[in-house]
């Protein structure tokens, strides 16, 4: 049973003297209920000025609910973690059972779309054996020497995520027609001792992927996807 539940069970106090009574009747209650102790405000007679016990006592109080904040924030990250962390392991065992490229391809686009915040998913693959865009599938194909390779140069050849604002042309060749409903974008490069492409994620918020988010569950997701593509792009 917690304090206030037990508070709240006890008779209803209609005025001052009531409440005065019930704790001169109970001199323990505040030692069987510490925690309260944290939310009294009894102020010190020093006249105009604030005394020093209420300055402490406040900055106590502002530290406790600082410190409950930010743990209340790490329990839900941590929570929001572990759930990425279970979806990446089934995505795993889907990728593995995956007959097809467009199979694999279709399972990394709902894993983005459901737990990394995405609304929209795109992949571009460097394959000169293949087509070009797909009119039912958000991926494409390109050649290795194709223009629209030019704008993810940089991607590619350092092989690290890239979250933020993307520039008009990088966001016209992942997405095509619907460039323009991209705020910010997380690119991925796929690379499985050659280069494979690129895994894209736009989000019509700025604030969806930032230069300064963390990127560890979508640099796995990209080693899983890229093992997977590379044993289908031989």
């Amino acid at each position: 049973m917690s304090e206030l539940t037990a508070v709240a069970e006890r008779p209803a106090l209609d005025d001052d003297r009531s409440v005065a009574r019930f704790l001169r009747d109970n001199p323990d209650f505040f030692v069987q209920h510490p925690r309260l102790l944290e939310e009294l405000r009894v102020p010190h007679q020093s006249g105009t000025a604030v005394s020093l016990v209420e300055r402490q006592l406040s900055a106590l109080r502002e530290t406790n609910s600082k410190v409950k904040r930010q743990l209340h924030e790490m329990i839900s990250a941590a929570r929001d973690n572990d759930r990425i962390a279970s979806s990446v392991h089934q995505f795993s065992l889907e990728l593995m059972a995956a007959d097809s490229l467009d199979d694999l391809l279709a399972a990394s686009r709902d894993l983005m779309l459901e737990h990394f915040s995405a609304d929209d998913v795109s992949v571009l693959l460097i394959d000169a054996e293949q087509g070009e865009r797909s009119v039912e599938q958000p991926w494409r194909y390109v050649s290795h020497d194709h223009p629209d390779l030019q704008c993810l140069s940089d991607v590619l050849k350092n092989r690290k995520i890239r979250c933020g604002l993307a520039s008009e042309s990088q966001k016209q060749v992942l997405f095509g027609e619907r460039a323009d409903q991209q705020s910010s974008v997380a690119i991925v490069p796929l690379i499985a001792g050659r280069e494979l492409g690129v895994l894209s994620l736009g989000s019509r918020s700025e604030l969806t992927y930032t230069r300064d988010q963390g990127h560890l569950f979508l640099e796995r997701v990209g080693q899983l996807v890229s093992s997977g593509v590379n044993r289908f792009l031989r």
